[in-house]
């Protein structure tokens, strides 16, 4: 099957058979909508992958997975404008369909107001303006002119800086930010100078090449396939500049010997990175080997003829979307389908003779400018922060700024909120722990919470040592009882849990955190595993000089902020309350002094704007600023306060920099992800200034008893409003507020996650996000690929591409789109060599 038939049997089959069609004279089936248009779009992708293969030639049918990864892609960016990444735009502009023409204005505003927010807050990174580049050059506009600026100048200046200030600490530019330099400056002809600058950033890449032929993240000599990928992806453009073709032929070789997978095809370097096959370090590896003009599927052929394209495309879901764990819907998911198809679209340009997809000066995007002018600026009338709706309340010692910021977030808040309730899928997350600490969640909300999760729990999705742990706080924070939910004892069953003290510090950490949250009779009675956990802690510190925690790799241990942060704030919450857990003389002192020398290494580690970043980086982040507040403000230190002799900001006012005028937290991946751990940052600081203690300690910050519906106990419901998130009088007002034998948790980092063999998994949940993608998230085995140093949290549910979590609207206009172009593609007419 031609793609172009692909395409319109594919769109014609979701347009026709879908329930909206039925829908537009009656609103009478509104209720199920979403589940009718997720079976019938599945049902529309099954029957084009059948009907497409039946007369394929075998590895053909990458281009098939390519356009269910597209329609994915789509299909999100049109339910969620904000959703665009400049990834989704390079992978929807290397389709080269006509009806990308509608989506490029959604993916240009996007990465628009980016840039817009770079200049209002005068905080640039090399990487955000690399990455940037490449969304612009994706969607047809000129890096160049973009918003009145000249990214390509501010890069090539940011870089020298970064370059300069990495020296002085005497380190090596970090390999995201040398990397992605060299793909976004080579996207375009941009000059001469700008040339030599990539031909010197070149030869650092080659100077940067571990011994046996790989790249690691932050050149400590240990292999990372991803950053190997990634490597490969930005030599492959520059082939004929001496000593490049030598370092690809190591890398591959690396690839070969220590990576690939033979029994499954894809490719895997166990660490605390990733201790299992993930779909986005295949797509970083296929892309770097295809962008070399390298086959995969040849050249790496496994048993029974698996290889990294047909493993690749095994994790593609009927709905289009890829996973990023092979047997789970957890993870990254958004990020690993953006990756998953470039690679297929690179792969396609290799087999074409094309080049690579990044080079927009070969392979021009086909966009319809048709004035050839952006118009995409932010240039509305949004109030800046701080404008005020009423004075805010004297809070006695709470800095002013730290109140408005709070203030700030609560109405993008509230929209986050309701959409984590519309996502079908909540098993806790940072956005609900942060906001219901900071009290911006209403009762309805949290009655819409608890059927959401009351849900979950009678299909299962709440046994995994990791969802206990997340979901007790989560409930905590919301005034649910875990003691008593669904006729289970959560607490009492995470207590008993065998697993807990052998998952690694993170796990470790969160799991104390949940079990001392509530100063539970379970927990009391039987505190051995409150202590088994403390003596973990403390023999992971001694891997890390007593003053740390971190992350091992090949033998090798690194110290993390954010580990270190989360490790922090568990201990100091439990010595706090030791009496009760019947901790020793001997352990107690033991905690105390690594509690010191752990705050004294954060404090050191804070960085010139006051911030702090993951694991050794010098340009700091939002989420391990977060969660560094948090552990200084429980260790009673005022973040206002915490600035180090190099730090030009304090760490309350460096997070507060991140704010954005709409409210939520500067971020590359997630902002819910941001924005629930800064306001847990932000809260902690009130805590503090009102010493109340620890913001986790649920027994001395106490919260209202939440009473649900008597209806709904049984998991049946009251009405058909009651998992609006609305505000409806209807809801039960029973007073509470004197009820508090109830107590809740908050965790500045509990993402969603799914992975039962977690290792060192970071606080950020990953990742953020991350504003920098060479401080790089912190090892997390349920983060895959770090491409870009994106954070990738959980079923991070805001931002699943999952065509059903989709509007059926969306799906639908999506599907005109295609349909009127016939599914027509523009490389060229050419047939795949095969």
């Amino acid at each position: 099957m031609t793609k172009k038939k692909l395409y319109s049997l594919l769109c014609a089959v979701t347009l026709l058979s879908s329930p909206l069609v039925s829908l537009v004279p009656s609103v009478q089936a509104q209720a199920s909508t979403n589940v009718t248009s997720q079976q019938t779009i599945e049902k529309a992708f099954k029957k084009a992958n059948k009907a497409a293969t039946k007369k394929q030639v075998l590895n053909n049918d990458y281009q098939s997975s390519i356009a269910n990864g597209v329609m994915s892609i789509m299909a999100t960016v049109m339910n969620n404008p904000d959703s665009g990444s400049s990834w989704g735009a390079l992978a929807v502009a290397r389709d080269g369909m006509p009806a990308q023409d509608m989506m490029t204005e959604q993916f240009s505003k996007a990465i628009g107001k980016d840039v817009d927010g770079m200049v209002s807050q005068n905080h640039f990174s090399g990487t955000d303006l690399e990455r940037s580049i490449i969304g612009i050059a994706a969607v047809g506009e000129d890096p160049t002119n973009f918003h009145k600026l000249n990214l390509i100048d501010k890069t090539v200046k940011q870089i020298a800086a970064d370059q300069k200030a990495s020296a002085s600490y005497g380190h090596t530019l970090g390999s995201n930010e040398l990397i992605y330099g060299i793909i976004a400056l080579s996207t375009g002809n941009y000059g001469t100078k700008i040339d030599s600058t990539v031909n010197d950033l070149v030869k650092q890449l080659l100077e940067t090449q571990n011994a046996d032929g790989g790249w690691d993240l932050n050149n400590q000599g240990t292999n990372d396939v991803d950053i190997t990928g990634m490597a490969l992806t930005a030599l492959g453009m520059h082939k004929d500049q001496s000593g490049v073709q030598t370092a690809i032929n190591k890398a591959v070789k690396m690839l070969k010997t220590k990576a690939f997978v033979p029994s499954t095809g894809g490719f895997l370097i166990p660490s605390s990175f990733s201790k299992e096959e993930n779909s986005s370090s295949i797509a970083m590896a296929v892309t770097g080997l295809a962008s070399c003009g390298i086959d995969p599927a040849t050249e790496f052929s496994g048993t029974s003829g698996v290889n990294p394209i047909n493993r690749l495309i095994a994790y593609q879901q009927p709905a289009g979307y890829f996973r990023w764990v092979f047997n789970d819907d957890g993870g990254a998911i958004s990020m690993a389908t953006e990756q998953a198809v470039y690679a297929l679209e690179q792969y396609q340009f290799m087999k074409q003779g094309d080049g690579s997809i990044f080079d927009f000066k070969i392979n021009p995007s086909h966009v319809d400018n048709s004035d050839g002018s952006s118009n995409h600026n932010n240039t509305g009338d949004e109030n800046g922060k701080g404008d005020g709706n009423g004075a805010l309340p004297e809070l006695p010692g709470v800095s002013k700024k730290v109140q408005q910021s709070i203030s700030d977030a609560s109405n993008a808040v509230q929209t986050m909120i309701n959409e984590e309730i519309k996502s079908g899928n909540f098993t806790g997350s940072d956005i609900i722990f942060g906001a219901a600490r900071a009290n911006l969640i209403s009762k309805d909300q949290t009655q819409s919470l608890y059927e959401e999760l009351l849900k979950q729990s009678k299909k299962g999705n709440l046994s995994k040592t990791s969802d206990l742990s997340r979901v007790i706080l989560n409930m905590e924070a919301l005034g649910i009882d875990p003691t008593d939910f669904d006729d289970r004892d959560l607490v009492k069953e995470l207590n008993q849990a065998q697993d807990i003290t052998n998952k690694g510090t993170y796990v470790a950490a969160t799991s104390l955190l949940a079990l001392e949250s509530g100063h539970f009779n379970d927990v009391i009675t039987s505190p051995s595993k409150v202590q088994e956990l403390v003596q973990v802690l403390l023999n992971d510190s001694k891997n890390y000089d007593n003053e740390a925690w971190g992350f091992e790799t090949d033998g090798a241990f690194t110290k993390d902020i954010d580990t270190t942060a989360v490790t922090v704030s568990a201990l100091k919450t439990l010595v706090d309350n030791k009496d009760d857990y019947q901790l020793t003389d001997d352990m107690v002192s033991s905690i105390n002094a690594v509690l010191q020398k752990a705050t004294d290494f954060l404090t050191k580690s804070q960085l010139t704007d006051g911030g702090f970043g993951y694991s050794g980086s010098k340009t700091s982040n939002v989420n391990s600023t977060a969660v560094a507040d948090v552990a200084f403000s429980t260790m009673d230190k005022d973040t206002g306060k915490v600035q180090n002799d190099k730090a030009q900001n304090s760490a309350i006012d460096a997070l507060i920099n991140y704010q954005q005028k709409d409210g939520t937290f500067k971020t590359d991946y997630s902002p819910e992800l941001a924005t629930g751990q800064a306001l847990l940052g932000l809260e902690a600081n009130v805590y503090q200034a009102q010493q109340k203690g620890s913001v986790y300690d649920f027994a001395k910050n106490s919260v209202a008893k939440f009473v649900p519906n008597a209806a709904v106990k049984d998991g049946s419901k009251t009405n058909d409003n009651s998992t609006t998130g609305s505000t409806s009088d209807e809801t039960d007002d029973t007073d509470t507020s004197g009820d508090n034998d109830d107590v809740q948790a908050n965790s500045d980092s509990l993402n969603n996650n799914n992975d039962d063999d977690n290792g060192d998994v970071q606080e950020d949940g990953t990742t953020t996000s991350n504003d920098d993608p060479d401080s790089y998230v912190t090892p997390d085995e349920n983060r895959g690929g770090y491409e870009d140093g994106y954070v990738y949290p959980d079923n991070d549910q805001d931002r699943l591409p999952q065509t059903g979590s989709a509007s059926p609207i969306a799906m639908i206009i999506v599907g005109l789109m295609l349909l009127a172009s016939e599914g027509y593609f523009y490389f060229k007419d050419k047939k795949a060599k095969m």
